[in-house]
C-alpha cells in the first residue's frame, strides 16, 4: 500500500518542478539554482507573531521562576520584577543592535499582550480586597474618565481659540486633530 502511494506523492512535486522554467543561466554568479523551492525563510512575514510568542514565553518563564522564589517576591512584587526584566532585556537588545530593531505597535499590544495581563490580574485578585476598596476604585474610574474627557475636549478646542480660521471648516475643531 505504501509503495503504491509513493509515486502519487511525488507527482505534485514533479509537476511543480517541470512547470518552473529558469530565467537565467544556471551558472551565473549570485543567482539561485533553478528548481523546486521546498523551504524559504521570510522573516518579515513571521516577525510579529514570533516576537510576541517569544515575549510571552520569556515572561511566562520569568513569572514561574519569580513565583518559585518566595524570598525575592516577598520584598518586590512579581509585576515589578517583570517590568525590570523587560527593561534589562530591552537594554541588552538595544546595546547589541545599536538601534531599535522592533517597535511595538499599538494593535499588537492591545490584541495580544494586554488581555493576558488584565485577565491574570482579575483572576488572581482576592475578591475581599476588591469589595473593600470598591468605592475608591469607582471614584478613581469616574474621576479619571471625566478628567480625560474634559482635558481632551479642552486641548481639541485650544487651536480654535488661538487661530479662529481653523474652526471654520466643515469639521470644525476636529479638523485640526
Amino acid at each position: 500500500m505504501l509503495r503504491a502511494a509513493l509515486p502519487l506523492l511525488g507527482l505534485p512535486l514533479a509537476g511543480a518542478a517541470a512547470a518552473e522554467e529558469p530565467t537565467q543561466e544556471p551558472g551565473s554568479p549570485g543567482e539561485p539554482l533553478p528548481g523546486l523551492v521546498l523551504f524559504r525563510w521570510q522573516w518579515h512575514e513571521v516577525e510579529a507573531p514570533y516576537l510576541v510568542a517569544l515575549w510571552i514565553l520569556v515572561a511566562s518563564l520569568a513569572k514561574i521562576v519569580f513565583h518559585l522564589s518566595r524570598k525575592v517576591t516577598s520584598v518586590v512584587p512579581e509585576s515589578c520584577l517583570l517590568i525590570l526584566l523587560g527593561l534589562v532585556l530591552g537594554g541588552i537588545v538595544l546595546a547589541v543592535a545599536k538601534k531599535a530593531e522592533y517597535q511595538l505597535e499599538p494593535g499588537t499590544f492591545f490584541l495580544f499582550l494586554l488581555p493576558p495581563i488584565v485577565l491574570d490580574s482579575g483572576y488572581f485578585m482576592p475578591s475581599r480586597l476588591l469589595f473593600d476598596n470598591l468605592g475608591a476604585i469607582l471614584t478613581y474610574a469616574v474621576v479619571g474618565t471625566l478628567w480625560n474627557a474634559f482635558t481632551t475636549g479642552w486641548l481639541a478646542g485650544l487651536p480654535a481659540v488661538r487661530e479662529p480660521h481653523l474652526s471654520s471648516g466643515p469639521r470644525g475643531c476636529a479638523g485640526c486633530l
